[in-house]
């Protein structure tokens, strides 16, 4: 399904849609990669000498509320499944700085193992229910400071052992179950294990290194899992079925996944917590085996623009189900954007001047040791980075053809592959450190 058709498959909420939801509802209420040498051997010591996690004490937020919010209908909330696929208000265009910006400093943005790139047959198969269109541009965009730093050996830094715990019992309540009946576990070496490590150091072990990288938290039903950056993982150790007329399978359409989410999103919209829950679609590239593949999930469209865009790249969830269309686990990106890691909003250059710099060699990408040629640009989108990067920041993310670096080539005739180059998409202005690509992995 092409983009621009994403808006005319959704539609209004049926009836036995929202009763087909209640049913459920009633039963079910009662990374950071780039290492350095030196951290990774003092990270293979400290490894030998973790076994098993410990018990951690409660924290205990009030209890949940004895109501539950009613279902959602289209009267009570038209925009749910609105005439765009964002749902999402534009706002005035803003002059310039309204404050003092800080000068940013992108230091190197990180990204998972191995090159970032999309399989198409044509460009025009890849899906996106992204609020941002070429040519609307809001003047200014926020930025946010990752709590989550990098220490002077590669370790992650600043990790909230309590905002995990609270978030972990955030997402129990919206689950329905009593923060006050969990047992919470995690891996942060217990002091045993921290004198081994001493000892197997020399006495010394770099900060953040016994920091818990997550918490977890189990019932009959779920398995809770938080990671040091607030994202949230729920198995369903009992996978739900969707009422039969839904199909929502790994190999689903886009059609049929926007069908389901006309009955997800009303059955999960306490878990979501968004004021206006807003089908999230992307991929529709293909694997090894010439299957095409979508995900399925809700970002809020309340809001600005800049606010839908936000939540679309940064705070969404999603939902995977197993071969059998019975829902599996539930993953909610909950990027810490608050008032503390807010640094201020920041003027946005447009997509041509982005192309600009992208052709000056000013971008960032794991697509080595491709060199790419910038006449087949195939598609830009803005974005928002998130993960392990120093910043919460958007980005121009550009799709190039580097076709003849695709391992499916022989095996899947006609199909390319596109590479993923960003540029950060902030005024240069504010940039100390403007990427400069040399041909090496994660430049």
């Amino acid at each position: 399904m092409k983009k621009e058709n994403i808006s005319d498959a959704v539609g209004a909420l049926s009836d036995d849609i929202i009763e087909d939801a209640a049913a459920v509802r009633n039963t079910r209420s009662a990374r950071p990669y780039a290492k350095i040498a030196k951290f990774a051997a003092l990270a293979a010591v400290f490894a030998l000498c973790i076994v098993g996690v410990r018990y951690m004490p409660s924290l205990i937020p009030p209890s949940p509320s004895e109501t539950t919010p009613p279902i959602i209908s289209p009267d009570e909330h038209p925009d749910m499944y609105s005439e765009s696929p964002t749902g999402a208000p534009t706002e005035a265009p803003i002059e310039g700085p309204t404050e003092t910006l800080d000068a940013i400093t992108i230091g190197t943005p990180s990204f998972a193992m191995g090159m970032e790139a999309l399989d198409f047959y044509s460009i025009d198969e890849y899906v996106t229910s992204s609020p941002w269109k070429n040519g609307e541009l809001p003047a200014l965009l926020p930025v946010y400071k990752n709590p989550i730093g990098v220490g002077e050996y590669g370790q992650p830094i600043g990790t909230n052992p309590d905002a995990m715990r609270e978030t972990l019992f955030t997402v129990a309540q919206r689950l329905g179950l009593d923060p006050e009946e969990l047992t919470v576990t995690d891996d942060a070496p217990s002091a045993e294990q921290i004198e081994r490590m001493l000892q197997a150091s020399g006495g010394f072990i770099p900060e953040g290194v016994t920091d818990p990288s997550q918490i977890k938290a189990s019932t009959d039903e779920y398995e809770i899992c938080v990671d040091r950056y607030l994202n949230v993982r729920i198995t369903l150790k009992n996978p739900v079925a969707l009422p039969e007329s839904y199909r929502f399978t790994p190999d689903s359409t886009c059609d049929e996944l926007l069908r389901a989410a006309e009955y997800i999103g009303v059955a999960y919209s306490k878990l979501m917590d968004f004021d206006s829950p807003t089908p999230r679609i992307y991929g529709g590239d293909y694997d090894s085996n010439g299957e095409c593949d979508y995900e399925l999930g809700f970002y809020d469209a309340s809001g600005t623009y800049s606010d839908a865009l936000v939540s679309h790249n940064l705070e969404y969830v999603t939902f995977h189900t197993n071969d059998s269309g019975e829902l599996r686990l539930i993953w909610m990106q909950m990027t810490p954007l608050t008032p503390d890691t807010y640094v201020g909003d920041y003027p946005i250059i447009t997509a041509e001047e982005a192309e600009a710099l992208l052709k000056d060699g000013h971008f960032a990408t794991s697509c080595m040791p491709v060199t790419p040629d910038f006449s087949k640009i195939a598609y830009v989108e803005l974005v928002y980075r998130g993960g392990s990067d120093t910043y919460f920041m958007p980005y121009y993310r550009f799709l190039v053809d580097i076709t003849g670096w695709s391992e499916y080539e022989e095996k899947l005739p006609g199909m390319h592959k596109y590479g993923a180059y960003y540029v950060p998409a902030i005024d240069g202005e504010y940039i100390t450190d403007m990427p400069a690509y040399e041909g090496t992995f994660n430049s």
